[in-house]
This record gives structure tokens, C-alpha cells and sequence, in this order.
């Protein structure tokens, strides 16, 4: 697995002590591209491990190079970051640049010439390999041709260290919380079309509002004659299930045709649409980095959900007072991210870059309902849920010092339940009051509660 196009330097060092580091070399001499056997060595010494330079000199004429490769003794599909001294010397008045890169990225610093000798901390990262490997130079500004800089020493110490296995996991943190987002969004989105009431009820306009999962916003239902109806709504609204969550404006939209009344088994469908463009969105990652706890890394970036579904069913009425329906639902959704850049520090030693990316998930639901006339103005709605949610594409992303991580999308069986209390306050206003929750067997349960206010016409 390659390594990254990252590096850190001085200004963001990380004030803990390290773990003892094993190696792999004891005062042996080690061969590179341009560091010839006998140049170079790399030696134990305490938790550090030091390479030596016997030659390392630049010149205004001629920059000194080397592909540095100092082995360590880390398991198989371990990483590790290291703090590291670099130490040599730039005659006064003179200028020198040190440059080390690893997969393309350089840290570059600008040496000014001194009486003393300099020191330059960075940090870099072991490969798949188990290897610090970088491209070390130095280059010398003089007025001297005679004049010459040295890189004498360099000293690494380990950080801290996670596993293949765990970052792994923590992206699939990620692919869990775009699923959740996928899944609990479309739940609030049905609120919007009439979920929770009677599929037949009278032309209204309604006023929505709910905690929990907040959510603030209008609804409508217009019957079009000959059993077709369309509803609609919008809401601002806000939710956050472990550890994503999204915030925005949320639009949904369907057209239905119910079979007109004619006694016992009336079929119905639907077409509807969901739509959260430009949401606020927040992911959370966690992945062993050598410390007691861990890392748990929280990240906002932007992005937007449309949807598309298609409802059949059968309503049936045992008496007057009583309705039961059952509905299957299908339905695709499509979660666009924008991509994100984690920030190295020291509660983040392997920060992850996510490009843009598109995610499709496909849905299967089964809905059975109950509406109760309790009684002339009073009615009592039952709703449960059973579906899963088939997460199509894989989560990518580039882990600091590991490299290029993909992960399956999170497929998870979900449930919704919901009941909601209508009362009939006058001939054309009903007051609702509503709660509604929807629970993945990974993404975890997000719950609303709230009341309707409607005007009917």
C-alpha cells in the first residue's frame, strides 16, 4: 500500500512521550538508492532509532541526496508515525534547504546559517514494508564556492501506531453513517407525505413541528377527484444518530391513486420524490492509535440526498370506524458528499481525505397501518415498518501513512414505528400530536415527537 503525499513538520509537534520502538538493525550498515554502504548507518539507541550520516554534504555546486530506508521491526499490516530530529550544520551567513518527501509530498525548510548547529523536527510514517522510507536533500545558497552544509544525524521516535484492521473499521464508520443518514432522512421525508394518518382524509393544509430529530415546516393534501391525490411538504430540519449527522431543508413530493370505495379490498399506489440539497453533514471515525482511548475524529462537510420511490398496497376497511393498510415500498436514493480533509495534530495521527463521491442505496419496505375512530372526533393512527437498505457503493478514502483505503457500503435491516393522536378541534381544524422513530441495526434509533396543526377545505 502506498504511502501518502503527506508530511508534517516542527510547527505541529506532539508533546507526549512514545512508546519504546523495536528495530530491526543494530549498528549496521544499510544500503540504498543513493546512500552507498558506508555513508549511511542506522543504530539502536534507547527508543530511538538514529541513522548516521558518514557523508552528507551539499554544496552550492552540487545538493546532497539520499533514498533513506531505516527498517523497523513493526507486525505485519501495523503503521506508525514517527517524530524526527534532523541535526546538522550551515556555515553562518550561509542558507540551506532540507527537503524530505514521501508518495510525492515534500516538508521543506529554509535553514538559516548559524555558529551552532540546527535541529529540524518533522514527522513521517513506516510503508506496507515496515520501512521509514523517504527522499532526503540538502541544498546550499553560499557566496563561497568553498563552502559546504552537512546533514549529520537523523532521530526517529515512534508516536504512535494503528492497524490495517482498525482503519479499515474506522472508514466503515463512515459508510455507516452515510447509510444512517440515507435512512432516517427518508423517515422524516414521509412525515411530509402523510405518514402516520389516514390514507383518505379531506383536502388540508397543515403546519408540522418536532423535537428529538427536529424538524419545522408545511405539508398538503389535495384529492384530484376519481381516486388520485398529491401531497406534499417542506421542512428545515436537523438529526444526528451516532455519529453523523445533517442538517438542511428537505422537500418531498407524491401522487396516489387509491380504488375508489367499492366495499372490502380497495389497491392504491404511488410515486413520490425527497429532495435535501446543499445539507450540512457530520461524520465521526474511531481507530487505535496507540493511546488508552484512541482517536475519535469529527468532521463536517457538505452534500445533498434525492430520492425516488414507488408505493403499492391494499387498504381494507372491517367497519366504519377502522381502516388497515398494507404497503410495500421501493425505493433508490442517491447521497452526494463533498469531499473532506481530516487536520493532523496529535488526536490525529492518521488523518483520512475523502474525494467527492456519490453514493446509491436501494430500499425494500414493508408498512402495515392502523386507523381507529375512537371516537367522532378523536382518531388513532398505528404504523410499523420492517425494510432494508442496500448500500450499492464502497466508501474510499486516503489514509495518512497507510494509503488508499475502500470499504463496502453499510447495508443494515431497519424498522420505523410511529403513532399519531388526532383531534377534530373544529368542523375544519384537527391539532395532531405524533411520534415516530426509525432504528438501524448498525446506524443506530432516531426518534421525533411533535404535533400538525390542519386547515381543511
Amino acid at each position: 500500500m502506498p504511502t501518502p503525499p503527506i508530511l508534517w513538520s516542527d510547527d505541529m509537534r506532539i508533546p507526549f512521550a512514545a512508546a519504546p520502538l523495536l528495530l530491526l538493525m543494530s549498528a549496521g550498515a544499510l544500503a540504498a538508492d543513493g546512500c552507498p554502504p558506508g555513508e549511511t548507518s542506522v543504530t539502536e539507541n534507547g527508543d530511538v532509532i538514529s541513522v548516521i550520516f558518514n557523508v552528507f554534504v551539499a554544496t552550492p555546486a552540487e545538493s546532497a541526496t539520499c533514498n533513506l530506508v531505516a527498517p523497523t521491526l513493526l507486525p505485519q499490516d501495523t503503521f506508525a508515525v514517527y517524530k524526527a530530529d534532523y541535526r546538522g550544520f550551515v556555515n553562518e551567513g550561509d542558507t540551506g534547504t532540507l527537503a524530505v518527501s514521501q508518495g510525492g509530498g515534500a516538508d521543506v525548510t529554509v535553514i538559516p546559517g548559524s555558529a551552532d548547529p540546527f535541529l529540524h523536527t518533522g514527522y513521517v510514517g513506516s510503508n506496507a514494508d515496515g520501512d521509514i522510507a523517504s527522499d532526503i536533500s540538502l541544498a546550499l545558497e553560499s557566496l563561497d564556492p568553498a563552502s559546504a552544509a552537512t546533514l549529520d544525524t537523523i532521530d526517529y521516535l515512534e508516536v504512535g501506531r494503528t492497524t490495517l484492521a482498525s482503519v479499515l473499521g474506522s472508514i466503515g464508520d463512515i459508510a455507516t453513517g452515510r447509510t444512517g443518514i440515507v435512512i432516517h432522512l427518508n423517515a422524516t421525508a414521509g412525515l411530509l407525505v402523510g405518514a402516520g394518518q389516514p390514507i383518505e382524509r379531506p383536502d388540508n393544509v397543515a403546519l408540522l413541528g418536532a423535537v428529538g430529530s427536529h424538524a419545522v415546516g408545511a405539508t398538503g393534501h389535495l384529492n384530484m377527484g376519481d381516486g388520485f391525490s398529491v401531497d406534499g411538504g417542506a421542512a428545515l430540519f436537523g438529526q444526528s444518530v451516532g455519529g453523523s449527522s445533517a442538517d438542511g431543508l428537505l422537500f418531498s413530493g407524491r401522487a396516489q391513486y387509491l380504488q375508489p370505495d367499492s366495499g372490502g379490498i380497495r389497491l392504491f399506489g404511488a410515486a413520490g420524490v425527497n429532495a435535501a440539497p446543499g445539507m450540512s453533514l457530520g461524520f465521526a471515525r474511531h481507530y487505535d492509535d496507540g493511546s488508552a482511548d484512541g482517536a475519535t475524529i469529527h468532521s463536517n462537510t457538505s452534500g445533498s440526498l434525492v430520492g425516488l420511490y414507488l408505493e403499492g398496497g391494499a387498504l381494507y376497511a372491517p367497519d366504519p370506524s377502522n381502516q388497515i393498510a398494507f404497503t410495500g415500498t421501493l425505493s433508490q436514493s442517491w447521497l452526494s458528499v463533498d469531499g473532506y480533509s481530516e487536520t493532523f495534530s496529535e488526536d490525529n495521527l492518521f488523518p483520512a481525505r475523502f474525494d467527492d463521491a456519490t453514493d446509491s442505496f436501494t430500499t425494500v419496505k414493508a408498512d402495515a397501518a392502523w386507523t381507529s375512530a375512537l371516537t367522532s372526533d378523536i382518531d388513532l393512527t398505528l404504523n410499523a415498518a420492517l425494510g432494508h437498505t442496500f448500500a450499492n457503493d464502497a466508501v474510499a478514502a486516503d489514509v495518512a501513512f497507510v494509503g488508499p483505503i475502500s470499504v463496502e457500503g453499510q447495508s443494515e435491516l431497519f424498522a420505523e414505528y410511529g403513532a399519531r393522536l388526532g383531534w377534530n378541534l373544529a368542523p375544519s381544524t384537527t391539532l395532531g400530536v405524533f411520534a415516530q422513530g426509525s432504528s438501524g441495526a448498525v446506524s443506530g434509533t432516531h426518534v421525533q415527537a411533535g404535533t400538525t396543526f390542519s386547515l381543511q377545505f
